[in-house]
Formats: C-alpha cells, structure tokens, sequence
C-alpha cells in the first residue's frame, strides 16, 4: 500500500495538470504536497520495473513549469534535491535544462533576499554567478546581467569546449517587491546538448552601446561553436552574431538570427579555440549619411591554392522594421596565385614575375 499511495496522488497530481480547458478539474495541489509525492516517488521507482520513469519525469516536468510558475512557492532545496537531481535532469533534460537552473536560481536570489548592487560574483552549491549592473532601457536605474555557470565556474572570454551542466544569461531588473527576473534570448549551453558540447566556440560579450541611435544600448553578443560533423567527413564549427536590444519589458533581437535568411548574421569557425573565431572581425561604424552605424562582418578565406579573399557583409539599420538588415556584401581577392609555375612553395610574392602567375580568379 506504501508503493501504491504514491502512484494515486501522482495520477491526481497528473489529471490537474493536463486538463487544460474550463472543464471542471481536480485540485491543484499545493506546492508542499506536490515536493512530497514527487519524493515518495523517486524513492520507490525503482520497485516499478514496468513503470516508465520518462512518464514520472515528463510530469514533473509540467508541474514545474505550469502549476508553480512562482519560484516562491519552492524552495531553493527542494528544487535542487527533489526535482533537478530526483529526476536526473542533468543527464535526461537536454532541451530544458536551463529552466529547471533558472527555477533554482531565482529561488535562491528570492530567498536569500540578495542585493545584487552589492555583490560582483555570487556562489553557492555548485552555481557561479557573475553579476554585471547594466541600464539596458535607459531610464538611469541599472538592471542586473546574471551570468551563470552550473557545475565549475567558466571564463567566457577564453574557455570553451567544458563539461559543464549550463552556462546561460539571465537578467534581473529591480522592483518594489525584488526582482523581475527577464530572459535574455541567447541560447544556454552545456554538457551532452544534442550529442555535442554545446559549448563549443563559447560565447561572449563584444560589447554594449547605442550603435543604432535610437537612445537604447544594444548588447552585442558572439555566439560561437555548434560543432557538426563526424569521423571521416571532418568537423565545423559554425556561430552567429547576435544584438539584443530592449523592447516592451525584454530583451529582442533586433539582428535576425534564423539560418537562411538574407539579414542573418552568420559565419563559420575554423576550429575551437575560444568564442571569437580567428578568421572574424567585426567592425561598428558609420558609412552612410544617417545616425546609426553599419556592421561589417569580415571573414578571411583561404584555398587550397593559397588565394585569400576577404568578404565583408554590411548591416544597414532599418528604424522602419527595427532590426539590422543585410545591405550587400564587398569581396577583397589577391590577384594571383602565390605560388611560382611548376612549384609547390608557396611565396609570399611572385618576385614581380606577373607573366608567369595564374590569377586566384581562374582558379576554380
């Protein structure tokens, strides 16, 4: 009978959750009892051989994110001990990770009532939080950048390619209660996401200013590092370019970032030697007779014939659609293949013997 309590109050705890609609439903338990049936069950799961743990985990799942969508109903512990590591969310939520970290954190900063004006890094557990006070709407009251690292604490600037559980953004605006805490919109990483490190190339901050003059700071972030490929066929590394700028409460992207389209800021990476690719630079300036600057994305190339070529992609800002769009693209090639006729040396120049060069264009 002990085994089978738990399964009843799942079940009812279950049937709340999927009943949608204004049909009538069962009680939605309070968050006390629903921490206690998730322990009962994670105790005895193991004596339900046909029970399928993805369906016990699934719930949870739900329950968490729709029944008690205020971290205030649950504790920092209960969180940690009988929801993220009960329900092995580490190994099993490759998707959703982040959320069940986000939970966590917010319920600690909750509370602990923690000042984040008074604090530049913040640890407790295995959590590393690096906090940044930054205006992102501009109206002289400074919001809280939250950079969080799960399982060891991480350099952005330098090091990629960790086992570490989640590494993700989260920002923390001041109110008369606390805190609002915002998603940021740049994806998490960590450890076994979709079968690769998701931190490849890393991420990190290339800076924050107004570059499209509209009275808001951007925060220009480089996204690095989705490694694809395999034995045989090799490895790439691909990221992106993304400006977030505050609308409506948050933070939006304001550069698209959806592969395919002609305003995407995309670019490949060479290898996985830090978030910043080696064969990438960005530049933020003014080329036109309006306020707000372009940006040039400039991406070296080189053949197997040792032509180089760089092509640069240039972002106009369009206050119309209040985004960046791409404008065009400029192509620099070197005329000539640096190599001399019948040599596989390669030389920096021909010695001026132009006759004998075969020009990089006829090289196909």
């Amino acid at each position: 009978m002990r085994r089978l309590l738990p399964l009843v109050l799942f079940a009812v705890i279950y049937a709340s959750i999927t009943a949608r609609d204004d049909t009538p439903r069962l009680r939605v338990p309070t968050a006390d009892e629903y921490v206690a049936v998730v322990a009962a069950i994670a105790a005895d799961i193991e004596q339900f051989p046909s029970y399928p743990a993805s369906f016990f985990f699934d719930a949870v799942h739900d329950a968490l994110f729709y029944l008690y969508p205020d971290t205030g109903d649950i504790e920092f512990d209960a969180l940690r001990e009988r929801f993220y590591t009960a329900a092995g969310v580490g190994d099993r939520d490759l998707v959703d990770r982040w959320r069940w970290v986000r939970q966590m954190v917010v319920a600690k900063i909750t509370e602990d009532a923690i000042d984040l004006s008074q604090v530049e890094v913040l640890t407790f557990e295995d959590f590393y939080i690096t906090v940044t006070p930054r205006d992102f709407d501009a109206d002289g009251t400074d919001e809280f950048l939250l950079d969080i690292a799960k399982g060891k604490p991480v350099d952005r600037a330098r090091e990629n390619c960790l086992q570490v559980e989640v590494i993700a953004y989260l920002v923390a605006q001041p109110t008369a209660e606390g805190y609002r805490f915002i998603d940021t919109n740049v994806d998490w990483r960590g450890h076994q996401y979709w079968g690769y490190s998701g931190l490849d190339g890393g991420v990190a901050e290339l800076g924050f200013e107004d570059i499209n003059a509209d009275g808001l700071p951007e925060w220009i972030v480089v996204a690095g590092g989705e490694r694809v490929g395999g034995p045989g066929m090799g490895y790439a590394n691909a990221g992106s370019l993304i400006v977030l700028g505050w609308r409506a409460g948050g933070l939006t992207h304001v550069v698209s970032t959806v592969r395919g389209e002609v305003s995407t800021v995309f670019f490949s990476v060479r290898d996985c030697n830090g978030p910043i690719p080696l064969d990438v630079t960005w530049d933020f300036t003014n080329i036109d007779d309006d306020d707000a600057l372009e940006i040039l994305q400039s991406q070296e190339f080189i053949d197997n014939w040792a032509c180089q070529r760089t092509e640069t992609k240039v972002f106009d800002w369009k206050p119309d659609e209040d985004r960046y769009a791409f404008d065009e693209e400029r192509v620099e090639s070197m005329p000539f293949i640096p190599k001399i006729a019948g040599s596989e040396t390669p030389k920096k120049s021909l010695d001026g013997d132009y006759a004998a060069a075969t020009p990089c264009s006829n090289v196909q």
